[in-house]
């Protein structure tokens, strides 16, 4: 998960290794940065549920996140 202000880009490097280990990447931008469109999610507990929705949307039923650093209490909601 990218940190504020920034985007999924931040992630390229690290996509491209762990794709070369066999994972299947999926690398997001939050809504309102990057090329995502609406408005910008406010609040820690928005954020986690906006993931919720997209791996249910996605049919996603396991997930490994990787955090910004200063992301961490994203993921602490998130668990």
């Amino acid at each position: 998960m990218h940190g504020s202000g920034l985007t999924h880009i931040v992630w390229s490097l690290h996509e491209q290794f762990l794709a070369t280990k066999g994972y299947s990447i999926l690398s997001v931008d939050l809504p309102g940065h990057g090329s995502s469109e609406g408005p910008g999610i406010k609040s820690i507990e928005e954020i986690a549920e906006w993931i919720k929705r997209s791996m249910e949307k996605l049919k996603i039923k396991e997930i490994v996140l990787i955090f910004y650093k200063r992301n961490n209490s994203q993921k602490r909601n998130f668990s």
